[in-house]
């Protein structure tokens, strides 16, 4: 291929066309195979071409060596070319570094649909309780409750590990518990920065919103199993109330579409439990408007009325309340 883009041609003399084309016949390459030299102008390119032929493996040069060999070549040709290409390989290794996780968890759910056997799902049940021992940062917690929720995912059909992912899901609930005073939203999504510009921004949501995230997943769960009221324990056992209104949201969140008046009576226990968090009232406020578009409550539509006058007269401090 190097060749190739050197000459437009193969190194046995057909042309690049008839070279990439399927129907050239293979006698056409088994002779030179045999040989396997190359001629070239560049006595660096030929070089490096002829040492990558080598029969024995060991002899060829590593790809490091190569893509090194190339970059220099490329510099001493054109060095507008060389830095063009070096920014683009700078920009998706550093891109690959910070998000190597969220790849991860990407790759796997997308071979997890080509799998048809338990594979995928066999490989994340094993890592999880591993994973789960070893959490040491927040960034650690993140990545274990972003396979928690890969691992429910894959779960459906595997209701055999049910006492297994009940235990994982308990674990997990003590863990967030433990962490939810630091996790951050700046933890999962990070700003990034690319030669001093920003790539990306953090997003202007509340911290509390990461944890809920995961609490909601685990409450879906364990509702298929346990009574709602020993979830309810699951949580109310710590007799700390900033992370149990947390909890209080997250179960808000998920009746928001059936039951609007459980979901604003939910919102109001966590704020009373937390009142310095803007994120009940915030919720509150767009939830019950976009209930009424679909179903005209007179008595919801003045709390809806009351909790803006609130949120606009004591809560100041967030943009959010500000684009209301």
């Amino acid at each position: 291929m190097i060749y190739m883009l050197f000459t437009n041609k193969h190194p046995n003399g057909l042309s690049k066309e008839k070279a990439l084309n399927k129907n050239t016949s293979s006698s056409k390459f088994k002779s030179w195979a045999f040989s396997a030299k190359i001629n070239l102008e560049n006595e660096v390119i030929k070089k490096l071409i002829n040492k990558s032929l080598n029969e024995e493996p060991s002899t060829r040069p590593s790809v490091k060596e190569f893509y090194n060999i190339l970059k220099n070549e490329l510099k001493k040709l054109d060095m507008n070319a060389y830095y063009n290409l070096k920014l683009r390989f700078d920009y998706f290794d550093y891109f690959n570094q910070i998000d190597a996780s969220s790849k991860e968890i990407g790759i796997l759910k997308k071979l997890s649909k080509l799998h048809q056997n338990n594979e995928i799902y066999n490989q994340v049940i094993r890592s999880i309780p591993i994973m789960l021992n070893e959490v040491n940062s927040e960034k650690n917690l993140i990545r274990v409750s972003e396979y928690y929720k890969l691992l429910i995912s894959l779960a459906k059909k595997n209701e055999q590990d049910k006492n297994k992912l009940i235990e994982y899901s308990k674990k997990l609930i003590e863990l967030l518990y433990k962490w939810h005073s630091k996790i951050k939203v700046k933890h999962k999504y990070p700003e990034n920065k690319f030669q001093n510009k920003i790539i990306f921004k953090t997003p202007d949501i509340r911290d509390i919103e990461i944890t809920s995230q995961y609490i909601n997943v685990i409450y879906n769960f364990l509702c298929k199993y346990i009574e709602k009221n020993k979830i309810k324990e699951l949580f109310k056992q710590y007799n700390n109330d900033i992370f149990y209104s947390i909890f209080l949201y997250s179960k808000a969140s998920l009746m928001r579409l059936s039951d609007m008046r459980t979901c604003i009576s939910l919102l109001d226990e966590a704020r009373r439990l937390n009142p310095k968090e803007l994120l009940f009232e915030y919720m509150k406020y767009l939830w019950i408007q976009n209930s009424l578009m679909s179903n005209k409550n007179e008595n919801i539509k003045n709390i809806k009325n009351d909790t803006y006058k609130n949120l606009k007269n004591n809560y100041q401090n967030w943009k959010a309340i500000d684009r209301l």
